[in-house]
Formats: structure tokens, C-alpha cells, sequence
């Protein structure tokens, strides 16, 4: 049961996402579709900064609920596939190679972001999650964290996330003009 705190800030984390949906030019089904996906994302980042984990069933929630994507023809199932691949193989990977520093929870959020956004906007999500995470570790270290602590991943791969949800395939498309 939700303590009401925590119904609080679900509000107004919920109403801020939005918001920042309304500012994208999300209206209608998109408003609807882009407010689940942030009540989704607000839950599984508390409850990975409360408890350390992203449970299994939010997760998968999160996966199955991507075919609302692909409903509007946003995205097709090639490209949400190509994003899971790209995601859930890479944070794979760095889970590997840093020997269970980022947890199986993460890269299972990590694809389940990529079936939302494909292979184009997972790109820029994932840069903005490392980017956060990045920065607020460094932070961290230089006050009180030593190398030893763990810090949830969670929150910065669902602020990543969202933000490519709204924003990332523009921000691809701007890549892929001016720089490539």
C-alpha cells in the first residue's frame, strides 16, 4: 500500500511528465499513451531508489505496453526490436564486463525502453541515462560515496528514457543531418 507520500509525489511527478508531453506536442491517444508510460517509469524508479530493484512485472509491463507504439504508427515492430536488441544487448554487456555492477533489472528496463523507442531514439536515452548517472556518481564520490556503495540506475534509464520517449528521435534526426 502507498504511504501518502509517496501518492504525492507520484502526482507530481505524473503531472510534470505531462506537462513535458504537452510542451512536445503530445495531445489526445499520444497525451494518454505518454502519461502510462510515465506513471510506469515514476514506479519502477521509485521503487528502485526505495528498494534497490525493478521488479520483474513492471518491467514487463513496460514491454507488453509498447505495443501502443506501435499502434499509431509511430514505430514499427523492426525498428522497436532493433531498440530492444541495441538496448538490452548493450547494458548486457556492460553488465558483464563490470562484473554484476549494473543489475539484470536494469538491462531488462533498458530493453523494455528500446521495444518503446527504437533503435533510433534508445540511442540518445541511453547517452542522457549515462550522462545523469554519470554526473551525480561523480558528485557523490567527491562528497561522501566511496567506490564500495552501490547507486540505483534505474531513475536515470527512466529519465532517459522519457526524454527520448518526447524528444529523441529528433534529436537522431538532428544528428543525422548535421553531423553524419
Amino acid at each position: 500500500m502507498l504511504r501518502r507520500k509517496e501518492c504525492v509525489e507520484i502526482f507530481l511527478l505524473e503531472t510534470a511528465a505531462l506537462f513535458a508531453a504537452m510542451l512536445s506536442g503530445r495531445y489526445g491517444a499520444e497525451l494518454a499513451v505518454s502519461g502510462g508510460l510515465a506513471l510506469v517509469l515514476i514506479l519502477l524508479a521509485l521503487t528502485d531508489l526505495r528498494c534497490g530493484l525493478l521488479p520483474d512485472r513492471l518491467t514487463a509491463v513496460l514491454a507488453v505496453a509498447s505495443v501502443f507504439c506501435w499502434g499509431w504508427g509511430s514505430l514499427d515492430w523492426s525498428e522497436a526490436a532493433a531498440g530492444g536488441i541495441i538496448s538490452g544487448g548493450s547494458l548486457f554487456f556492460l553488465r558483464l564486463a563490470s562484473r554484476g555492477g549494473l543489475g539484470l533489472g536494469d538491462v531488462k528496463m533498458g530493453a523494455a525502453l528500446g521495444l518503446w523507442l527504437g533503435w533510433q531514439a534508445v540511442i540518445p536515452a541511453l547517452a542522457l541515462a549515462f550522462l545523469l548517472g554519470g554526473t551525480i556518481a561523480l558528485l557523490l564520490c567527491t562528497s561522501r560515496m566511496c567506490w564500495k556503495d552501490s547507486m540505483a540506475f534505474g531513475p536515470f534509464l527512466a529519465i532517459g528514457g522519457y526524454a527520448a520517449f518526447l524528444w529523441g528521435r529528433q534529436c537522431w534526426q538532428w544528428y543525422a543531418a548535421y553531423l553524419l
